[in-house]
């Protein structure tokens, strides 16, 4: 099996624990996985819902059976966008699938850049070898329970975004909930065996989705109804994989993050029970989906989020660009004190950072949210941020306009959606109020650090960008979210990313860097902070602490008790450190020797 060099490095990091006599999940190769006979019969029980692995990339490679140079065409037009990973029900676009089969173009050169993928072949790597296409609960509870019979490692897919490989896993049975699809809205929401409605910031309503939904299935749906819920800015991301594990997105500095939102969920527990966790029954359970991560205490089947009115919407253009001649260091100096001032203002929105070769200079450009708010409430809101560029108009050129957007739905229209042709690392923070208020030199140097250089590294390296995201609620909520969120002023994420042609020793020190340099200048900003668990470093040390921060034992000894037997594993998921994934992908017991 030949596995990527962002998995060498992983292989390294990532086996913590000794594993000393372990008890292991089966995998293909040994005589205790099922057999044709045993995988027909598992069929017949799910209605013929069973679905065999075939990469799709494996109609370009001329060894494979089903290769067809017609339908190659077809995979490699579609590879970047979204949608085709998400409708698929193997195809995860991640490095985390070891990059075993990724299209080829005739030359045998993978879409990627690597030249040799041709020479290496197709295999499975880290995509699991069978799927279970969900449409009921039924048919997970058979799945877990098979898993459970068979010793089987169990996978959960809806639409394979998360970027750490949380949604693949190799040698598994994996559950496809993507056609879970079902929309029903409430007018006024009572959770099932509650005495009394629920409201939240004046709104009784309600929408509950299935697990498949994305944003793009709701829209149409808020429109028809005049509702919203929060969702991520992404359309094609699942919402409850979003929401369970924090969420932010266009509306959630006004409305609380996704987690806050959720309200209720229809669960398959491991032991193969259907429960129904709201704030009067199982409550525990839904504490620890509201922030803790939606695939390791059981598999959701359904969620009720609040809803709310169609809000207005105010949406000012930040452009900024530093002037030729501007040091790094005055560059930096500005864009500290422009964070200082959204931490004053309470400023929600987006912004990124780049600089050469994109561009010129370095360089910001932001959206900035007013939602419920005029033109002119909005831009005096915003006049300290005017002030101060107008201020360092000796350092930098910038313009702050309002543009033609005043709902939701034309805002989601324009943000672009679809990935990229290269591999990437990223290292991120919860920026506190104290880092950014207190600390402004700091903060500076550190986004010197972790940032854009102008100009750009001279020895190849990619020039690392920024995205800042300012849409956080900050309203306390009884719920498994980690609190460092409520005292941030910026979720701050450096990315750097890489073709498939560059030597594995360059991609080995692009990821240490990220991880042991980058990742360290920005936990040493704001040590009593943490990180959101969808957007990390994806071999975040500590990772319990950063992304769950004091609600992590709670969630172990919830995770305990609902998954006693670990069935459900996932990366960097609650409970995930009494297990070790070796570099083969087999999944076995860590060492405990208490």
């Amino acid at each position: 099996m030949r596995f990527s060099p962002i998995l060498f490095v992983a292989s390294i990091l990532l086996t913590t624990h000794t594993v000393l006599g372990a008890t292991c999940r089966c995998s293909p190769s040994e005589p205790c996985w099922p057999t044709t006979a045993d995988w027909e019969s598992f069929n017949k029980t799910i209605g013929g819902a069973l679905i065999k692995t075939t990469p799709p990339g494996s109609v370009c490679y001329p060894s494979e059976p089903n290769y067809s140079a017609e339908a190659c065409e077809g995979v490699i037009s579609n590879w970047t966008a979204d949608n085709f990973h998400s409708s698929d029900p193997i195809s995860v676009s991640s490095s985390w699938t070891n990059d075993t089969c990724d299209p080829i173009y005739p030359n045998g050169t993978s879409i990627y850049g690597d030249e040799s993928a041709g020479q290496k072949g197709c295999s499975l790597g880290a995509l699991p070898e069978y799927i279970v296409d969900v449409t009921d609960s039924s048919q997970i509870q058979a799945a877990l329970m098979f898993a459970k019979e068979r010793n089987l490692r169990i996978n959960i897919k809806n639409t394979g975004h998360n970027g750490a490989g949380r949604n693949t896993a190799a040698g598994s049975l994996s559950l496809w909930t993507h056609n879970l699809k079902n929309i029903v809205y409430h007018e006024i929401f009572q959770p099932q065996g509650c005495s009394s409605n629920t409201s939240w910031k004046g709104s009784q309503k309600a929408v509950t989705i299935g697990a498949g939904i994305q944003g793009s299935d709701l829209y149409p749906f808020f429109w028809a109804n005049n509702i919203v819920v929060v969702t991520g800015t992404s359309t094609d991301v699942g919402v409850v994989g979003w929401a369970t594990g924090g969420g932010h997105g266009f509306l959630t500095g006004e409305y609380g993050m996704g987690a806050d939102n959720i309200l209720e969920a229809t669960i398959v527990t491991p032991a193969g029970d259907v429960i129904t966790a709201n704030s009067c029954h199982n409550s525990d359970l839904l504490w620890a989906i509201r922030g803790g991560g939606g695939g390791t205490f059981g598999v959701i089947v359904n969620m009720t989020m609040k809803a709310y009115p169609v809000p207005s919407l105010t949406l000012l253009g930040l452009n900024i660009a530093a002037k030729n001649g501007t040091s790094s260091k005055a560059w930096w100096k500005v864009i500290a004190q422009l964070n200082g001032v959204f931490s004053d203002i309470q400023q929600q929105g987006y912004y990124t950072i780049g600089g050469p070769p994109s561009s010129s200079t370095l360089n910001l450009a932001s959206s900035l949210f007013f939602w419920n708010k005029s033109n002119a409430t909005a831009q005096s809101i915003a006049a300290p941020i005017r002030r101060l560029l107008s201020a360092a108009n000796g350092t930098v050129n910038f313009t702050l306009a309002e543009l033609p957007v005043t709902s939701i739905f034309d805002l989601v229209k324009m943000y672009p959606s679809g990935g990229s042709l290269s591999r990437s690392i990223t290292a991120s923070r919860l920026i506190t109020k104290r880092a950014v208020k207190e600390q402004p030199d700091l903060f500076a140097q550190t986004l010197e650090v972790v940032g854009s250089q102008a100009p750009a590294p001279s020895d190849g390296t990619p020039n690392p960008g920024i995205s800042g995201i300012m849409t956080i609620g900050h309203e306390s909520v009884n719920n498994s979210l980690n609190p460092a969120w409520r005292d941030t002023v910026v979720h701050l994420i450096t990315e750097q990313s890489w073709g498939g042609s560059m030597p594995a020793s360059n991609v080995s020190r692009i990821v240490n860097e990220m991880t042991y340099g980058k990742l360290n200048a920005l936990r040493g900003l704001a040590p009593e902070s943490g990180a959101y668990l969808n957007e990390a470093n994806i071999f975040e040390p500590g990772w319990q602490w950063s992304f769950y921060g004091p609600n992590y034992a709670r969630l172990r000894e919830i995770k305990r008790e609902y998954d006693p037997e670990g069935l459900l594993w996932c990366r960097q998921c609650v409970g995930s450190e009494d297990w070790v994934q070796n570099e083969d992908g087999r999944l076995c017991q860590a060492y405990q020797p208490f």
